[in-house]
């Protein structure tokens, strides 16, 4: 089958298609896979050899590109690519040299027009053209393999200019113009001219004098090592007896074998080849709990061991054990935009194989990691490679969990010195207040707080009282909670909190709920941005199950109670006490809580939920644990959920027995999850299918597979399905084509169709597939912001346009993708966000993702983790527990189904012939007290802000509370809901 490559085309001079001033942009970074992707304009197209030497290849975190072993991509002749008065071209390559047969290599041409060609040794650039005088044009240059360069050819005004990464490299005079045959262009080998090593981007536009000055002068990106470093091609002769590790598959457990993604488990790529030819590339799980594998090699004697390995943006590691022999590999970051490095290193020499296994351990980094070699060491290299700048193979412990984590601590700590990441430290405004004498007695204060008011250790009190009290209120099947602080004073010591008489009404009955006292644990987490620099808190974050709390002298610790009222609690007031001991002494706090006379309406038509990443050993725990804080919805990916068995039209069906998605679904409806289960089918079905089929069958074939799932969830009365193909796939153009076949076969199949990232509008070249796909989706889920970034329409706009045209608009990431404690934002955008102006005809928020791991649960600095619910960490004796995100979403959802009661009881009673005027003032006033304007002024997203933000010297401060500016007090959200609570029994009443 033929394969085509990516490319776009950009318009200048009013969209005008010529060669007077078209760009053509070949921007290869995403492709993998896919055999047809057409231009969105032109309808130009690159033509790749039918199972030939080009094939497609996924880097590391530039994307992927073309990797070239000879072979050549066509584009047809085109008008807009004949330029007689001169072009200027951009080439971004990475060569293989010395491996072609003549003493050229080819990087493109159009025969008959021009020819841009390296010698095959990296000394010289020859440039070939067609109707000038002189014709051919001979630059020295260096070129180095396994290097990354951005080529630019300028022709025009007389003048041949190129550069090299943005330095000039050479320049000739010529007279004449350029003539063309009508040839097509080659992006490649051409002729004998064969070319070997990877391209990354081509470019190709009409000369234009103050262009070319522009982008000769353009470096692209940063070189990373001295101009004068040497890396050869990865070519060097290996020794007799030579044995090189490749297939990971060998390992146990064996690593997932696919594309590129995110996850907790070890991956490795079988076809990405950047660092040599026969090798893939393995990725070591970065999570906290990630797990060892192993392969025993069944080596005897004495050996040297090297590593095919990449260097890349950020810096890299991994563990290799051999035996009782313990290796730490570092690679030093190239920095954004560098050029990578491929390289085979030394790690030890002169070591006994005789009965060693080898042992890969994560050592919570990225690594790329291609082949393991031992060389012999009685047969050694006598030529070997340069040693790679910063790189370090050092011989450590057998690494544990703690040791692990202390290395992370310390690269965390020196990149915070470096200003890599920089923190803002939260400051009390507040002075002590003065104290009561039962407080100066016990030695430490006791005070009720908001549980959205984060606590840190600095906090004080506004007063100190003498008797302290707690209310809060809900309903049969809510989960309360209630916030005490404890201040120590002047030592350290030990706080336990308690319940010292039982929740009792006025009978003496006692309230039927389950209490479960946590404590507030802190973490540090990024507030700006989820990668790169950002700035950083040392935040209250999650809560852990337990009952004491160890104090420093005068620091501010938190206990919250979840009170989880059972389904049959029954209506009234209740009261009883919580003691807080310490110090050898106590405090009791009066709590009452009250639980209303009616019962919460579910939040029909409205989904909350998470991409979820399944483990399928976990899968009932997640839909359990995301069930119990209101979410409704699961959004699932059928590689991870659905497993196809069989392998013709005939016999292909769903293997239920090993699909997840089975579980799950049986698990949302015991369960009451009301919303839908949202099931990404490309990388599972579709291209499962494209694998297993011939061409003829696969429509058929995908239906069949849709089919199953459809009668399997009717029989076990599942939530509603929506099918999803490629995601985000506006930001994955060369994915169209497959989108909108995958797409136009749901519609056939009459499903519910969704997708992310897409509206009837888009800024991006791609209208015209938006055109096809936009009408046939029936849920967009698009992210929220208050001013157009993604999308042409406000979101105004859209949620109008979602009315109009009856489909659903879902919010996606409404927080920016940040997870540090923002508790007030997310209860707002799952609550009262649906009755502001700000959401009102929107169906819901997802977002991403539940819970994948990452360095650290505990800190996102390395790796950002996006967890929801802190998980187990066996080596820290964490038990783990719900970040205040996480509350603030359920409490977001419990407000909105208050809110939706009181509208069906505002119905009901004006039914009834009941005056419902005062229920409907109080929900019209509640629904536009918000400062829409403010908002919008002061927020891009969903987004809280510190009462005070400041800096003093270097160092940066917050005080104050951390809320959205929506106009509403943390109080507010529990006082709104109390008076809709009593609206709610108003109108209940006979």
């Amino acid at each position: 089958m033929r394969k085509k490559f990516l490319f776009a085309i950009f318009m200048t001079a009013a969209g005008a298609l010529s060669s007077a001033g078209t760009v053509h942009e070949w921007q290869l970074k995403e492709g993998k896979g896919y055999h047809t992707v057409q231009d969105s304009v032109g309808g130009l197209s690159g033509q790749m050899q039918p199972d030939g030497p080009v094939t497609w290849s996924r880097e590391d975190d530039h994307g992927s590109f073309l990797n070239f072993k000879g072979g050549t991509v066509t584009v047809a002749h085109h008008e807009s690519l004949v330029y007689p008065t001169g072009f200027i071209a951009q080439f971004r390559f990475a060569a293989d040299l010395n491996t072609g047969n003549s003493p050229w290599s080819g990087f493109f041409a159009k025969n008959g027009s021009y020819a841009v060609m390296l010698k095959n040794d990296g000394t010289a650039l020859q440039i070939d053209l067609q109707g000038t005088d002189p014709q051919s044009f001979t630059f020295p240059v260096q070129i180095e393999s396994n290097r990354e360069y951005k080529l630019t050819v300028a022709v025009g005004g007389g003048k041949v200019k190129i550069s090299i990464n943005g330095r000039a490299a050479g320049e000739a005079a010529y007279f004449g113009n350029l003539t063309d045959n009508g040839q097509p262009l080659c992006l490649g080998s051409f002729g004998n001219n064969l070319f070997s090593g990877n391209v990354y981007s081509f470019s190709i536009e009409p000369y234009a004098g103050n262009r070319a000055a522009a982008l000769l002068t353009s470096p692209g990106f940063v070189l990373a090592l001295p101009a004068g470093t040497k890396f050869p091609a990865l070519n060097l002769p290996d020794p007799a007896g030579t044995v090189k590790v490749v297939d990971f598959t060998r390992f146990s457990p064996a690593p997932r074998v696919g594309e590129f993604s995110s996850g907790n488990n070890w991956l490795f790529r079988k076809d990405s080849h950047f660092v040599s030819a026969d090798a893939g590339i393995l990725h070591p799980d970065n999570s906290a709990d990630s797990k060892n594998i192993e392969y025993d090699p069944q080596l005897t004697g004495t050996y040297d061991l090297y590593v095919g390995i990449r260097a890349v943006d950020d810096a890299t590691a991994i563990g290799i054990g051999l035996g009782d022999r313990w290796f730490r590999i570092d690679l030093p970051g190239q920095g954004i935009d560098s050029g990578h490095w491929s390289m085979e290193q030394l790690v030890v020499r002169d070591i006994d194989m005789t009965g060693r296994k080898i042992v890969l351990t994560s050592m919570r980094k990225h690594f790329y990691l291609a082949y393991l070699k031992f060389i012999p060491s009685n047969n050694r290299r006598t030529v070997d490679y340069p040693v790679f700048e910063g790189y370090k193979a050092t011989e450590i412990a057998a690494p544990d969990d703690e040791a692990k984590q202390a290395a992370q601590d310390a690269e965390n700590n020196a990149k915070i010195a470096a200003g890599h990441y920089v923190q803002r430290h939260y400051v009390e405004d507040r002075r002590m207040p003065r104290l009561t004498a039962a407080t100066l007695a016990r030695k430490f204060v006791v005070f009720p707080c908001n549980w959205m008011d984060l606590i840190f250790r600095d906090t004080v009190p506004e007063r100190d009282r003498e008797n302290i009290s707690m209310t809060s209120a809900g309903t049969a099947g809510e989960t309360l909670r209630l916030a005490l602080a404890v201040r120590s004073l002047d030592q350290a010591m030990q706080a336990t909190i308690s319940i010292a008489s039982p929740l009792r009404n006025s009978d003496g009955v006692e309230l039927a709920a389950t209490i479960t006292p946590s404590t507030v644990e802190y973490a540090r987490k990024r507030t700006t941005q989820y990668t790169g620099n950002t700035e950083f808190m040392v935040m209250p974050h999650y809560l852990e199950p337990g009952d004491k709390i160890d104090l420093a002298a005068n620091e501010t610790r938190e206990f919250i109670l979840s009170l989880k009222l059972a389904d049959n609690a029954q209506p009234g007031i209740y009261r009883g006490v919580v003691r807080i001991t310490a110090n050898g002494k106590s405090a009791d706090v009066r709590v009452a809580i009250k639980v209303y006379n009616f019962k919460l309406d579910q939040a029909d038509g409205y989904e909350f939920g998470f991409w979820n990443l399944i483990n399928p050993q976990t899968v009932r725990q997640v839909v359990a644990a995301q069930a119990a804080y209101g979410i409704n919805t699961m959004f699932i990916n059928a590689a991870d959920t659905v497993t196809i068995s069989g392998n013709t039209l005939e016999t292909i069906c769903v293997d239920w027995n090993n699909s997840p998605l089975a579980i799950i679904g049986v698990e949302m409806t015991r369960l009451g999850m009301n919303g839908s289960i949202h099931l990404g089918t490309h990388g599972g079905i579709y291209q499962r299918i494209i694998q297993l089929l011939p061409a003829a069958d696969r429509e058929a074939g995908y239906g069949k597979i849709i089919r199953q799932i459809q009668e399997k969830a009717a029989q076990e009365n599942w939530p509603p399905i929506v099918f999803h193909s490629v995601d985000e796939v506006l930001s994955y153009p060369a994915q169209l084509p497959a989108y909108l076949q995958e797409v136009s076969w749901q519609k056939k199949l009459n499903v519910k169709i969704g997708n992310n990232h897409i509206w009837y509008k888009t800024s991006r070249p791609l209208q015209r597939e938006v055109d096809i796909a936009s009408p046939m989706i029936d849920v967009f889920v698009n992210r929220f912001s208050t001013t157009p970034i993604w999308y042409v329409d406000t979101w105004e706009t859209m949620m109008a346009t979602a009315r109009e045209r009856n489909v659903k608009l879902i919010a996606y990431n409404s927080n920016n993708a940040l997870t540090f404690s923002q508790p007030a934002a997310m209860r707002f955008s799952n609550g009262w966000f649906f009755r502001s102006p700000l959401g009102n005809n929107c169906s819901g928020q997802l977002y991403w993702v539940w819970a994948p791991g990452g360095a650290s649960a505990l800190d996102d600095l390395p790796d950002i983790n996006w967890v929801y619910i802190i998980p187990p960490i066996r080596y820290r004796n964490i038990k783990g527990g719900p970040t205040f995100d996480l509350l603030g979403l359920q409490a977001g959802v419990t407000d909105l189904r208050y809110i939706i009661t009181l509208e069906n009881a505002i119905r009901r009673a004006k039914a009834a012939g009941k005056d419902t005027s005062a229920a409907e003032r109080l929900l019209n006033n509640l629904c536009s007290s918000f400062d829409c304007e403010r908002f919008k002024r002061e927020s891009v997203f969903v987004e809280s802000k510190w009462t005070r933000e400041y800096t003093i010297g270097n160092k940066r401060y917050a005080s104050g509370d951390l809320n959205i500016p929506i106009g509403w007090s943390l109080d507010q959200y529990d006082r709104n809901r109390a008076r809709i609570a009593a609206a709610i029994e108003a109108l209940n009443k006979n």
